[in-house]
This record gives C-alpha cells, structure tokens and sequence, in this order.
C-alpha cells in the first residue's frame, strides 16, 4: 500500500472532493487545502512528500505560496507541482521558471493524476541521508549549515549564489562541514575549463 502524503490545494470544491477521494482510494494519504495560505499552514504541520498547488485560488496564489513554501529550505526536495488548467505553452514555461517542479494540466481524470504522480515520484533522487546535516554552498565556495547560510531566497542567498549541497558531492568521500561551525573553510574547487586540441 502506498503511504506518501499528498498536500492537494484547490479552490474548486467538487474537483478537489474528486481527487481526494479517489487518491485516498489508491493508498496516498490526502491532506487538503483550499487557498494558498492554508496550503502553507498544512505543508509545515504535515510536511508533505508532494504538494499539488492550483494556481488561481483566493486570499493567496497557488505561485505565491509556492515562493513561501521554497523560501523554507526544508521543502528543497519537495516536488511542488502546479495543477491548473493554465497549461499552454507558455504559460508551462512561466510556471516552470518560478519555481514550479511540474505542471499537470487540468482538468484531468484521476487516473491520470495517479499516473503523473507514480511518474514524479519515480523520478526523484534517492532520499539523502537523514542523519546528516543539511549543508549549503556559495558560489565563492563556502560551505554553512542551515543555522549559518543565508535565509534562502534572502537578498544575500540570492547575492551569493547559495544553493543545497547535493547529497551526490557529499557521497564522494570528502569530508564536508559547516566553515562557521568547525572553524576550516572549505573551498569548493571550481570545474576546469578544458581545450579540446
């Protein structure tokens, strides 16, 4: 039986009842929300393994809450998959670049949702080590822990290009820490250039 949370926000009463219902029936266990503000109240109290945001929804956007959720760093491995009925093209594209991890295009039959969702959870990365602390990197090449980086998405995240130390770089066997907490930086070394001749 499958046992990962599903966070569904939608302000459309009978499709979301329809959804539920059925991806009850299929083994996921179903949180619901019905604007973007409830959708980031239930996502820190249930810590979803996805969240399926519409996008037109009142008192908050299915695209504004899906800033405050990735602001949060721990919802970095968190899909966030738009469900609208916005699907064009374009459109795609736009949701995509802010932030979007997919888009599934509404309406749909529930099978079809199950199906995307079986897809997206096939395609993510290995769960990286809980016992390991979360680390960041910057650009420049140092190295904090949740406590000592930049909020993500600050002004100084941003500036500095900090992102998630992917759980592949830290499997390498080079000993990484937080320079702030351990005293040592340590530098990322920057990919090469290399001349074909």
């Amino acid at each position: 039986m499958n046992t990962r949370a599903v966070l569904l926000v939608d302000d459309f009463e009978d499709g979301l009842d329809m959804y539920q219902e059925y991806l009850s029936y299929r083994g996921y266990h179903v949180i619901v929300a019905r604007n973007g503000e409830e959708a980031v109240a239930q996502a820190r109290l249930h810590r979803p393994d996805v969240i399926l945001l519409d996008i037109s929804m009142p008192v908050m956007t299915g695209t504004d809450a899906m800033r405050v959720l990735r602001a949060d760093p721990s919802f970095t491995h968190v899909p966030i998959i738009a469900l609208t009925a916005h699907a064009l093209d374009g459109e795609r594209q736009i949701l995509l670049a802010a932030g979007f991890d997919e888009l599934i295009p509404k309406p749909c039959l529930p099978d079809q949702l199950v199906y995307a969702l079986e897809r997206i959870f096939a395609a993510l990365p290995k769960a990286p080590d809980d016992s390991a602390p979360a680390l960041f990197w910057s650009k420049k090449g140092m190295v904090a822990c949740a406590t000592h980086a930049p909020a993500a998405g600050s002004p100084a995240w941003i500036a500095q290009g900090w992102q998630r130390v992917p759980p592949s770089q830290r499997a390498v066997g080079v000993a990484m820490q937080c320079q702030f907490c351990h005293g040592r930086p340590y530098v990322r070394s920057q990919p090469s250039a290399t001349v074909g001749k």
